[in-house]
């Protein structure tokens, strides 16, 4: 009878144990969206003119625990802005140039709309990564970096990250 008892409490334990680790952990994260800088990456193009110009495309990741990223989506070839209020931006981006002796923000701020991003099912946070374009017809040597943060569609502000110091030497890059 001890043997029984001992092998039904080893068959309960197992039970317990498989049990315990097959359970799926739910991931949450806070509402306000997390952004963390990834890269970036320059190259040059033309213009419509036919102007050289360089474009600066700048990758970040994202998390937000309440899955209401981004504000324009593409509906059969068409643009269509979600929010109400399009002077809402999603991401804003300030650049900061090395002017003299230290960096000094430039005066106008990048302010664009992010493209409508939406959860799977089973979850409701999003995790991804977007790239930003930023064309440059200015082709100076310049020394810079991005400061930049984002908003939700419930208006959340992100944390802010900054981009790492670029180092713009056109003659080297056309």
């Amino acid at each position: 009878m001890k043997r029984f008892g001992l092998y039904i409490y080893s068959i309960l334990l197992a039970v317990t144990i498989i049990g315990f680790f097959s359970c799926e952990k739910s991931e949450s994260y806070p509402v306000e969206p997390q952004i963390t800088y990834s890269n970036f990456r320059i190259f040059t193009d033309t213009g419509t003119l036919g102007n050289p110009k360089i474009i600066i495309e700048l990758n970040f990741d994202f998390i937000d625990g309440d899955g209401d990223i981004g504000s324009y989506r593409v509906i059969g070839g068409y643009t269509e802005i979600v929010n109400s209020d399009t002077s809402k931006y999603d991401l804003y981006v300030q650049k900061y140039s090395f002017i003299d002796t230290g960096f000094t923000a430039i005066t106008d701020t990048g302010k664009y709309y992010l493209p409508y991003f939406e959860p799977e099912e089973k979850n409701s946070f999003l995790k991804g990564q977007t790239t930003v374009t930023l064309d440059y017809f200015n082709l100076k040597p310049d020394t810079f970096f991005y400061e930049f943060f984002i908003y939700d569609r419930k208006r959340h502000k992100s944390n802010i990250e900054y981009s790492d110091t670029l180092f713009l030497i056109p003659d080297s890059i056309i």
